[in-house]
């Protein structure tokens, strides 16, 4: 008998919530030179946005119960998770990175015309070491499991901890500059995702007509989904004929405010 229960849309949404704030504490912090944030930081975004993979880094097959947070609230809540970059050329080297996907948008601009899936984003090099390419789940994945996300390992395979000790000319850690490039990405494609929560237009034209007297409020509309397990916007009505707006938002918080009386249909 299986005695696991599967988690709502609104917990999910909350996970994907609270996990982007810390998302975008940490990033603030190791913009501030505060470099032992990058182990929050990367445990966050392995959790919230790298898919599974095999021992032989191929991407496995993605089903309901491995896949991100990210990945199935955007699928729920029909948002396309795609990114757009810019074409780039560069010299085959043994050391380098490819700063081009730095400025990875959520949107089309000027320079990024060319649109990719974030899974197939997230599959592209982005750092060479001794010839040896490392992608960007690759990085999320190495500073998540082995240094310190999740795991502190004893041993590391020598490409890792050549990764660890890289700096480019300017004596920044490459490890560390990729990575902070890489979360500032993905918070922005983790805010597209929660943003539709809130992110709306409504308009109502509404005329009641009450013919007897009110013992208890009464609902009149809700904006919300059946998708997303709460409603954001509620308009109600009262006993003494007061209308009533509720701002909820999704940590459970809400604040009401009454409108004033409302127009009785003659």
């Amino acid at each position: 008998m299986d005695n696991n229960v599967f988690k709502n849309t609104y917990w999910r949404y909350l996970e994907l919530f609270n996990g982007m704030q810390i998302i975008r504490d940490a990033l603030d912090f190791v913009g501030q030179r505060k470099n032992h944030y990058f182990i929050p930081l990367s445990g966050q975004l392995r959790a919230l946005f790298v898919l599974p993979h095999d021992q032989n880094n191929q991407l496995k097959k993605i089903t309901d119960e491995n896949k991100p947070v990210s990945f199935e609230l955007a699928e729920e809540l029909g948002v396309e998770l795609n990114v757009y970059v810019r074409k780039q050329e560069y010299d085959e080297k043994e050391n380098q990175y490819f700063s081009h996907l730095f400025d990875t948008t959520t949107y089309p601009t000027k320079d990024n015309i060319q649109k990719v899936s974030l899974k197939d984003w997230m599959e592209l090099d982005v750092i060479v070491i001794n010839g040896v390419k490392i992608k960007i789940w690759q990085v999320i994945k190495k500073m998540a499991d082995k240094n310190g996300g999740a795991h502190y390992d004893r041993k590391l395979p020598l490409n890792d901890f050549e990764l660890y000790n890289a700096r480019n000319k300017a004596n920044i850690s490459v490890l560390f500059l990729v990575l902070a490039k890489i979360g500032e990405v993905l918070f922005n494609v983790g805010f597209k995702i929660i943003e539709l929560g809130f992110n709306f237009h409504f308009i109502l034209a509404l005329g009641l007509k009450i013919t007897s007297n009110l013992s208890e409020k009464k609902n009149i509309v809700t904006y919300g989904s059946s998708r997303l397990y709460y409603a954001p916007v509620s308009i109600s009505i009262d006993e003494k004929k007061l209308l009533n707006l509720k701002l909820s938002a999704p940590d459970g918080r809400f604040y009401e405010f009454d409108i004033g009386p409302q127009k009785l249909m003659k």
